[in-house]
């Protein structure tokens, strides 16, 4: 776990192909192979991931129902609410 702080942390991985990353007002999201994975504040269910727990690390957003299959193309993070869209443009939200 990289520690949080005023300051850019950088971080080495061979195993991450991060083609996105975004915050919101206290969450976080990271495209990963066209998977998205969120952590940090989730008191209105904006990570995603079916519960209103805080986890310090990524968690992986739960891509049954609608987007069951699906690959996500974009991602971004509001106040209270993650947003993604997958091929062709169709936006779904969490939170």
């Amino acid at each position: 776990m990289v520690p949080s702080g005023p300051r850019p942390v950088g971080v080495r991985s061979r195993r991450s192909r991060a083609t996105t990353i975004t915050s919101g007002a206290g969450q976080s999201c990271v495209l990963h192979f066209g998977k998205a994975w969120c952590w940090g504040y989730n008191a209105y269910g904006e990570l995603g991931d079916g519960t209103t727990t805080n986890p310090p690390v990524p968690v992986p957003v739960d891509t049954s129902g609608a987007m069951a299959g699906r690959t996500l193309m974009q991602i971004s993070a509001g106040a209270t609410h993650t947003c993604g869209s997958r091929p062709p443009a169709r936006p779904g939200a969490e939170g």
